[in-house]
């Protein structure tokens, strides 16, 4: 069941959006920037395109040029955020050039691909899941697209593990919290997908985390405001 996705205002501007380019400015407007399930789809859509051409292109390529197969939609939804919905880095955290990498393909709202290939679960949340028994679980697309408009192509993230956890979970995925750049400031991909309602804290792996309080907070402000799937998906 989709709940109330259909009427959320998911985008903006950006080149799966075009009709909406006024969308923060219009008093009414266009019907088409209403329908949030659409604009979720074209931006997964989008991101699956731009991989399959990846991919067909890399077969006249050597392996090891194909390896990062980036979502191409522009992060423009979250332009604007208040200071209490992220949480930013700490001093002296991504503050070299070498703490970053460049984001590559999106599997789901929680994990991602970078640079070389190596798979990335971001640290102490879940989001519904793209495979499930019946297709995506409710919010699952949602979430993807959250992470795509936060890590489009060619975004610089810098990956930070916890001292508490090992570096890669069963699947050889790292472990690690996710941060980007946007609107001149340097903030947790985790919690900001958290706060809007696109992952919950995961227990019991978040337990102990350096940042748990922080997510379970950003949590209980999503669940009170009825953001994202504590609304669309009834959580």
């Amino acid at each position: 069941m989709r709940g109330a996705w259909s009427s959320q205002r998911l985008c903006a501007v950006g080149a799966v959006c075009a009709a909406c380019a006024d969308f923060t400015a219009a008093a009414a407007p266009p019907a088409a920037c209403l329908d949030g399930a659409a604009h979720v789809d074209a931006h997964v859509d989008a991101q699956d395109a731009t991989a399959a051409d990846a991919n067909a292109t890399a077969a006249t390529r050597p392996a090891d040029a194909s390896k990062v197969t980036d979502g191409a939609v522009p992060a423009n939804d979250i332009a604007a955020p208040t200071v209490s919905e992220f949480v930013l880095a700490p001093a002296g955290t991504c503050a070299q050039p070498a703490d970053w990498t460049t984001a590559g393909y999106v599997y789901d709202g929680d994990t991602f691909e970078v640079a070389g290939g190596a798979r990335v679960r971001l640290l102490g949340i879940n989001t519904p899941e793209m495979t499930g028994d019946s297709g995506p679980e409710c919010g699952a697309k949602e979430a993807k697209a959250r992470l795509i408009e936060l890590l489009p192509k060619d975004a610089k993230v810098c990956l930070v593990k916890d001292a508490t956890k090992t570096d890669k979970d069963k699947y050889d995925r790292l472990l690690r919290y996710a941060w980007v750049e946007q609107a001149g400031k340097t903030f947790l991909v985790n919690a900001w997908l958290v706060r809007k309602g696109m992952a919950q804290v995961y227990y019991p792996f978040a337990k102990g985390l350096l940042f748990e309080q922080t997510l379970l907070d950003m949590q209980q402000a999503a669940h009170d405001d009825d953001s994202g799937s504590w609304k669309g998906c009834f959580w």
